[in-house]
């Protein structure tokens, strides 16, 4: 299982200002993909500071040749060495960390 680390800069989670929703928040943070990609995705664990979450914005990550894109999809994230093509099982992907941007209910 990969590993999620909350930025500190920004106090970790932060209220969405300005969208009439007082409860949603926002958590942006770092994930590094374990040494052994399970098929199906990594879990992107953010219970801890989201009740639910509602998007998840993948930044930049390092172009390597084994992913080429990332896609969160209902708590996981998942690798692709092209499009559609998920990367293979046991797949060490311990140098890949992307950043993110998480918007849920606090």
């Amino acid at each position: 299982m990969g590993t999620a680390v909350k930025d500190t800069e920004s106090g970790a989670v932060s209220p969405v200002m300005g969208c009439g929703i007082d409860n949603k928040k926002i958590l942006s943070g770092s994930f590094t993909f374990s040494s052994s990609y399970a098929t199906g995705g990594e879990a992107l664990d953010l219970s801890n500071e989201l009740k639910s979450v509602d998007r998840v914005i993948i930044g930049s990550f390092p172009v390597i040749a084994t992913v080429a894109s990332v896609k969160y999809d209902d708590g996981m994230l998942l690798a692709y060495v092209a499009a559609g093509t998920e990367v293979a099982a046991t797949t060490d992907l311990s140098t890949v960390v992307i950043e993110y941007i998480a918007i849920g209910l606090a």
